[in-house]
């Protein structure tokens, strides 16, 4: 970056505003072709494929029902699943946002970029073939990386690198809920993890663009539609009290019983990737069945 400020007489504040916006654009982009080939894959694998599709169709010629296409495609997208990773990606510690925070801590924000095509292929096969996972970390991943690829590029100082995964963190939210705000509030809090006024401009300038590419090929509607409720006196405050307490002990269970399976599945069982993903696939096949 002081190669073009020197070369081309540029301020730093100017640099960081044409980067914010070029994170934005491709964080955009990207969120958009990842959203689009993940719902192709959905139409294909249910409707072409599934069971009022080719499988489902043969199964019920040899008398088996033809609700079990679920299950065979959730199990064979899951062993190919886990050859991507297994090939391409390897073991990591720590996945999607943990990962990001983990690399703001420790490495500066240097992730490693190179992975990301084989995790959004991954990420977009599973959410395809019906995995219960959402578009919004594989989509927050893909603009953090991006960011990330954009600092080391250039030789960025950690701290700028840090700031442009910040901003790609912060697009990518913006693009997947559209929801700009939100996404300045989500990279400042989780991802950065601190509140710097200098920051700021460039994380609401890379949500902003970010959202606004989304909402140019895909419309302006909200993610989430709008509550129509009047709250009739302050006593009912006490209920939505009750309602946070209930699902914060709703959460703590749904965490621990996530490191539970991990721990069981990567060190109890010791199955190859892709018969793990496979298995995996196949439970939630079932499950989504009866």
């Amino acid at each position: 970056m002081r190669r073009l400020m020197r070369n081309y007489h540029i301020s730093e504040s100017t640099i960081l505003i044409m980067l914010a916006v070029t994170v934005g654009l491709s964080t955009g982009a990207g969120v958009l072709v990842f959203r689009t080939t993940f719902h192709g894959l959905e139409h294909f694998f249910f409707e072409t494929l599934g069971q009022d599709g080719f499988i489902g169709h043969w199964l019920e010629a040899i008398n088996l029902p033809p609700a079990l296409a679920t299950i065979l495609i959730l199990t064979a997208v899951g062993a190919l699943v886990g050859l991507i990773v297994q090939a391409f990606v390897g073991h990591e510690k720590y996945h999607g946002v943990a990962g990001i925070m983990e690399s703001v801590a420790l490495t500066g924000g240097r992730l490693p970029y190179m992975k990301q095509p084989a995790k959004a292929i991954a990420s977009a096969l599973s959410l395809g073939a019906g995995a219960s996972v959402g578009p919004e970390d594989p989509s927050v991943q893909i603009g953090a990386s991006l960011g990330s690829f954009f600092g080391q590029y250039l030789g960025l100082s950690e701290e700028r690198v840090v700031l442009l995964v910040g901003a790609g963190s912060a697009s990518a939210i913006a693009a997947a809920f559209n929801a700009p705000i939100a996404g300045v509030f989500f990279a400042i809090e989780v991802v950065l993890g601190r509140f710097e006024t200098s920051a700021i401009s460039v994380i609401v300038l890379s949500a902003v663009i970010s959202s606004a590419i989304t909402r140019a090929f895909i419309g302006a509607r909200p993610t989430f539609g709008q509550l129509n409720y009047v709250l009739g006196s302050p006593e009912q405050l006490v209920f939505f009290v009750l309602l946070g307490i209930l699902l914060a002990g709703v959460a703590v269970i749904v965490i621990r019983l996530f490191f539970w399976t991990t721990e069981f599945w990567h060190t109890r069982l010791h199955l190859p990737l892709p018969i793990e993903v496979a298995v995996t696939g196949a439970l939630v096949g079932t499950i989504g069945v009866f």
